[in-house]
């Protein structure tokens, strides 16, 4: 199905006076055609529907067209044939429609039946009734909906019936009806009023139909019960609070009162129904059908044309070259006003065109029209001769001789008077003498002597800016703007010079005592009374400060004509009102010294395209509300297909990979003729509007997983915004990762996890804990016994021999005896010391590990049976924490005790680092070495002991050593100097 096509307008800026004494026919419309898209299958227009959203529905074959005022969109489907005609439309309160369809099985035979379009899925479904053959489409044409009952009339069957949507069955109420039938000439007019009555379309007259107490009541028909009128056919007739308008064939009309009682002549419905009276050019055999729905816009439209009058023409009508095919560029330079309906219009490059304000043709002076075959700016002076500001030179043109003068100022010698003759403003001082702005400074022209004179007080520099109706002259000059009286050539001021209120030209305002002077720095409004100076610039929201001209309206609004296009002030209120080219402008940019005010209050302004011409009473803002609408939702820059019309869609919901979409949007406007601006948002994401002007998409990417509301609104084409937003509720689904229960998962698997690793380091520390023990007492069981092993060795053999001295007490000499004594005892105190040391060694608080070292190795040398070397790397640490110092000095001793007692070593050394946090003690001996393996599996007191305070301290320890290969330990502690200290 072809779904969307853009429908074409042929807008044409034509204001069209229906040349009658009727109220609607008196109105100015901007006249648009319903055109019809190649992709349209025919431009036909059976019957017109506006539903509650705003859109305005058209029957037509194949199917309905949905238009908003821009765009128009055919929906069909294959329930409804090209040859189909869509005759009526009823909505019901759900928004669908219930239609008639016109079925053309063949040539000869022709028929209603009812149909229903859901407008979610824009499908259409025929309604289907039971007959002897079977179940068959039901014949019939819906013209209302009143409650449950839907009104149908089946002219095929000459019935009408009601159809009840909650029982679904049908009540045919009538028979034998004779309904005229459509032919080439004329439409079926039957129809609804919206209220009670069924007003029904007869071959003779009109049957009014009561649905609540199904009376008939006939008028100008054949029928026994016709209560009014002889039968007569109506071609055309229209239901209004004043009666029924009915028109014949010929047109003539008649009144027909609401009550059914009384009737009168009446030309009025012509304003509905003539073509001869219509605002556009309809064929003479078709007559068009007619509808307004409150808004103002007229619809008019039959078999094979629509139109849209919109009731806010442009405001300002615009003369241009390409509205009037001229081959010039219309640079316009002012005008002339040759009599009510002529005007000269000046052009740059000292051409001329002639414009006739009521046929609004543009047109070029004939050959012998001396006067305006004389290029230039035109000044008209009181006597009625006209002034001419020619190329080099001035003119004046005598209407009662026909013709022309030339004057030649001849003071062009000198340089300040180079461009005398190029003459820009003529001002009418007296009767006698013109006031004269040219290039080279201003010039007095006495028109009897014909000479030209300087004005003695402002040299060449002075510029005249106004002449007022008291005479008074402004002019620039030096900064300051000087107001006075000129007597010839010689010049009285009437006030002190203002600074800064120079202006270009202005407006002399009688009716506020005031004058507008227009100038590069914006509108100056300067008091006569007070000579108080107000200016309106771009901060007070002028368009721009750069005036060219400034006319008053009958209001006292000032138009202004600057370098952005035309304001209005409202002086008063202190509001302005800035126009653009939309409006009708000529163009963004006007000409200075080219604003004129007709006797009737009509204004003219020339810029650099043409000229614009208006009433100021006539422009009217547009305060029609702009109703923007959904038309499609794309992601990944594709169409993405919804289970209902995005316009009909309140919310949708996207999956997770579905969150870079766009949404596209249009507005529902009968009246802007398609000048909206637009903005949009998307809440939950951002809360700020974007002003997306004439643009109608808005892109979003990446959008995380959530719920969002989608807002547009939309401006009609005097900005005037519609403060209710169009929403969509839109759901981005999360990926299952990023979903709550996901989350709620993995938080109830972190806090098991969590759980059962607490459990777990728990038991490892315990486990730990025990292990710390075991060694704990592994290694105090291993000093135990070589501590009783040395007191049995040692002190034990001591005491023992000294027992048995004591024995020989009287057996041997005393001295000899004493002497020996005295020698067990003195080894029993070195054995006693030793023991204690190594059990306690005390200098290890005060010299530390290495200084406690060195002095066992300095005892052990002294023995001479062992050379001990310490060797200290100067990063060592001079003091360990306690329970290192503690253990590895119970280590080193292991070590030395280990030499001592197995190695017969004669040499052995240490060596202490300390890098990157890690404590290294190395020792190596060259005594007789041993079998590492095999000690291993001995598990002896002296490895035992060395692994278990190797442990203690978390460190590692490596063994080397073979028989007759001596012995080295490596042993390596992980310690923290920083967080030990």
């Amino acid at each position: 199905m072809r779904s969307l096509f853009v429908h074409l307008w042929r807008s044409f800026f034509v204001l069209i006076g229906l040349g009658i004494s009727f109220g609607w026919a008196q109105k100015k419309y901007l006249v648009s055609i319903l055109d019809a898209d190649k992709e349209y299958i025919s431009g036909s227009i059976f019957c017109l529907h506006k539903d509650k959203k705003g859109f305005v529905w058209m029957g037509t074959p194949g199917g309905l067209c949905r238009y908003d005022g821009t765009q128009m969109r055919f929906v069909r489907d294959s329930a409804i044939r090209a040859v189909d005609l869509v005759r009526t439309i009823v909505e019901d309160p759900n928004s669908n429609f219930w239609l008639g369809v016109n079925r053309i099985p063949s040539f000869f035979e022709r028929y209603s039946t009812v149909a229903y379009f859901l407008r979610k899925t824009e499908r259409f479904v025929h309604l289907k009734e039971k007959t002897k053959d079977g179940w068959r489409p039901m014949k019939g044409q819906p013209l209302g909906l009143i409650g449950a009952r839907l009104w149908c009339i089946s002219p095929s069957n000459q019935q009408l019936f009601y159809f009840d949507l909650v029982t679904r069955r049908k009540t045919v109420v009538l028979t034998q009806v004779p309904f005229f039938e459509d032919n080439n000439f004329y439409d079926h007019q039957s129809m609804f009023d919206g209220k009670r009555y069924l007003w029904i379309h007869l071959l003779e007259g009109l049957l009014r139909f009561d649905t609540q107490t199904f009376e008939c009541r006939y008028v100008f028909s054949n029928h026994p019960l016709n209560k009014l009128g002889q039968p007569t056919f109506f071609s055309h007739f229209k239901l209004t609070d004043k009666g029924i308008y009915a028109a014949t064939k010929d047109f003539s009309g008649m009144l027909i009162s609401n009550d059914l009682r009384t009737v009168k002549p009446t030309t009025k419905t012509q304003e509905f129904f003539a073509p001869h009276h219509s605002v556009v050019t309809l064929p003479k055999a078709v007559y068009p059908h007619y509808k307004t729905f409150g808004d103002g816009v007229q619809w008019l439209w039959n078999f094979n044309y629509g139109y849209k009058l919109n009731p806010l023409i442009p405001k300002f009508q615009k003369i241009t070259a390409s509205t009037h095919e001229v081959p010039i560029k219309l640079s316009n330079r002012g005008f002339l006003a040759l009599n009510d309906n002529l005007l000269r219009v000046n052009l740059d490059d000292y051409q001329v065109l002639l414009y006739n304000k009521k046929t609004n043709e543009l047109f070029s002076p004939s050959l012998n029209d001396k006067l305006n075959n004389t290029g230039g700016r035109t000044f008209r002076s009181k006597d009625g001769n006209v002034w001419i500001m020619a190329k080099n030179r001035l003119c004046v043109y005598d209407p009662s001789s026909q013709k022309i003068r030339t004057f030649v100022n001849p003071d062009t010698l000198q340089n300040e008077s180079k461009f005398a003759n190029t003459v820009r403003d003529v001002f009418e001082a007296t009767p006698m003498t013109l006031v004269l702005n040219t290039e080279s400074g201003m010039f007095v022209f006495h028109r009897k002597r014909f000479t030209f004179q300087r004005i003695p007080f402002f040299g060449t520099n002075g510029r005249v800016c106004l002449m007022d109706k008291e005479g008074r002259f402004y002019v620039g000059f030096n900064g300051k703007l000087h107001i006075g009286y000129l007597q010839d050539t010689v010049w009285r001021a009437t006030t002190a010079p203002i600074t800064g209120a120079i202006f270009r030209n202005g407006y002399n305002d009688v009716a506020h005592n005031q004058v507008l002077g227009a100038s590069a720095t914006g509108l100056l409004v300067i008091s006569k009374t007070t000579w108080k100076v107000t200016k309106w610039t771009p901060k007070q929201g002028l368009a721009s400060e750069y005036v060219y001209d400034a006319l008053v309206d009958k209001k006292g609004h000032f138009w202004v004509s600057t370098s952005r296009g035309m304001s209005r002030i409202d002086p008063v209120k202190s509001k302005v009102e800035n126009f653009k080219l939309t409006d009708g402008l000529q163009s963004n940019d006007f000409n200075s010294r080219t604003a004129s005010l007709a006797p009737d209050g009509e204004m003219f302004f020339g810029g650099s395209q043409g000229f614009n011409r208006f009433y100021p009473e006539d422009i009217k803002k547009n305060t029609y509300l702009s109703q923007p609408y959904l038309t499609q939702l794309t992601v990944k820059e594709a169409p993405y297909k919804l289970p209902v019309v995005i316009s009909e869609a309140t919310s949708i919901t996207l999956p997770p990979d579905s969150n870079s979409f766009a949404i596209q949007y249009s507005v529902i406007d009968y009246v802007s003729e398609g000048v909206n601006s637009y903005q949009f948002r998307l809440l939950g994401s951002d809360s700020t509007w974007v002003n997306a002007n004439k643009q109608t998409i808005a892109r979003f990417i990446q959008v995380p997983a959530g719920k969002y509301v989608f807002e547009v609104k939309a401006a009609n084409s005097d900005g005037v915004w519609n403060p209710i937003p169009t929403q969509l509720n839109i759901e981005i689904r999360p990926y299952f990762w990023q979903t709550k229960w996901f989350k709620a998962l993995l938080f109830l698997g972190m806090i098991i996890g969590l759980y059962f690793f607490d459990k777990y380091r728990v038991r490892r520390l315990l486990a730990q804990q025990r292990k710390e023990i075991k060694l704990m007492v592994q290694t105090q069981e291993i000093e135990r016994n070589r501590f009783a092993k040395e007191v049995h060795d040692g002190i034990g053999a001591n005491l023992t021999a000294l027992r048995i001295m004591v024995g020989l007490l009287g057996n041997i000499e005393i001295t000899t005896l004493k002497s020996k004594l005295e020698n067990v005892l003195e080894t029993t105190f070195d054995d006693l010391r030793g023991l204690i040391n190594d059990m306690s060694p005390r200098g290890l608080k005060i010299k530390g590990l290495v200084g406690v070292l060195r002095e066992r190795a300095m005892l052990i040398n002294q023995t001479q049976k062992v050379y001990v070397i310490v060797n200290v790397s100067r990063r060592f640490p001079k003091h360990l924490a306690e329970e290192y110092e503690v253990n590895l000095y119970r280590i080193a001793q292991e070590l030395l005790q280990n030499t001592l007692k197995h190695a017969s070593a004669t040499e052995a050394a240490f060596y202490l680092d300390f890098s990157v946090k890690c404590l290294t003690l190395s020792y190596n001996d060259n005594g007789v070495g041993f079998d590492v393996a095999q000690a291993k599996r001995k598990n002896g007191n002296g490895l035992s002991n060395l692994q278990a305070r190797t442990q203690l301290l978390h460190g590692t320890m490596e063994i080397h050593s073979a028989v007759g290969q001596g012995m080295e330990v490596i042993i390596k502690i992980p310690y923290n100097l920083a967080v030990e200290q």
